[in-house]
């Protein structure tokens, strides 16, 4: 069964409008947008199902000697093959639900987002609606599946304040928010256009505002998409919202983080709401400290900040915190590092930790 499963969402992914199932394959009967989502659910309570079974058998046939003896070790592992299968759909679920969020999360930490509130508000829509389907999950792999969105989601939005350059993935899931830097080239200077040659560029004067609205309309209301449709969306989502933004003063960068500590928190009740009970290390509660960073005014300030960040989040790398740093317009590249070297040593990042953090998925 997992084979066939595989190769069914390859054939999805390959061609969503194919498929228009997909997803129920994957809880009950609904209108032909939510039939995809529920086919994917129904296998995996149906897994979830096998798991409880094997369990019952084990009990059973463990504790009543006039019953035949019966290996409990296999009983266990056929129960882990179904437990490690319906985790398997559940990553599948998240990258169905990323297809469609992609190209609002590449909006984030741009030009376009500094005075636009429509990336986040219509990112927490879409998940809300997702969730009238998963909400049919049993409760356990919904807490995880939602937990598991919530996590890439929150590095999604910190890849966006780490990385120099974004671009949406032309072949769809292969890595999402990718970072297209090249390391090796000159780093540009605040505000600097740093197109990337190799991608396609508009021509100047060229218009494609209409045809990116129209297909980024799709792409949000449906997943049902011709390939006519989907080879556009790769053709105008390379450009308009690749660059990552940086700051020219200090009225400029102020307003950006606080709209990312509001978008923070906004995201954090979005899934509270829907993880009600629990709610430990969430991806976005590191937003705020960050924010903090880019809209201090004295830098004579900045190792407190650096050290309540590196106190919290004892696995935050040095390069993370220069680019970090690297927004702001006051500070260069040499001397964002030295900035860092000075509050946290040269051997920050060999040191051992002791935790883990969103940072180390990074």
């Amino acid at each position: 069964m997992p084979a066939e499963l595989a190769i069914y969402k390859d054939k999805h992914f390959q061609a969503r409008s194919e498929t228009q199932y997909f997803l129920h394959y994957m809880v009950g009967p609904g209108t032909a947008a939510d039939i995809t989502i529920s086919r994917l659910i129904a296998n995996i309570n149906n897994c979830y199902i096998f798991v409880e079974l094997m369990l019952q058998l084990s009990e059973k046939y463990g504790q009543d000697p006039s019953l035949p003896k019966i290996d409990n070790h296999r009983l266990k592992a056929v129960g882990e093959e179904f437990h490690n299968l319906a985790s398997q759909i559940c990553d599948w679920l998240v990258d169905e639900v990323f297809l469609d969020l992609q190209i609002l999360v590449n909006e984030l930490l741009t030009r376009e987002w500094l005075t636009n509130a429509h990336a986040v508000d219509t990112i927490c829509v879409t998940l809300e609606d997702y969730c009238q389907d998963f909400v049919h999950l049993r409760d356990d792999f919904y807490e995880a599946l939602m937990k598991k969105i919530q996590a890439r989601l929150g590095r999604e939005y910190l890849k966006a304040l780490f990385s120099r350059t974004q671009l949406i993935s032309t072949s769809g899931l292969s890595s999402p928010g990718e970072d297209i830097a090249d390391k090796d080239r000159r780093v540009p200077s605040p505000g600097e256009d740093i197109a990337d040659k190799d991608r396609r560029v508009p021509s100047p004067g060229e218009d494609i505002s209409d045809e990116y609205l129209k297909v980024r309309t799709k792409l949000v209301s449906t997943s049902k998409l011709s390939s006519q449709d989907e080879d556009l969306a790769r053709k105008y989502l390379k450009a308009p919202f690749s660059r990552k933004i940086s700051f020219k003063s200090y009225d400029e960068r102020f307003p950006a983080a606080e709209k990312i500590s509001q978008e923070a928190e906004q995201l954090q009740q979005l899934f509270t709401q829907l993880i009600p009970q629990h709610q430990d290390d969430s991806p976005f509660e590191a937003l705020p400290m960050l924010a903090e960073v880019i809209k201090l005014k004295d830098t004579s300030m900045m190792s407190l900040e650096l050290s309540g960040l590196s106190s919290r989040y004892p696995d935050i790398r040095t390069d993370q915190l220069v680019s970090l740093l690297m927004i702001r317009e006051d500070l260069g590249r040499s001397g964002s590092r030295q900035m860092v070297i000075d509050c946290l040593g040269e051997d920050h990042d060999t040191r051992a930790k002791s935790t883990k953090t969103v940072f180390s998925s990074l």
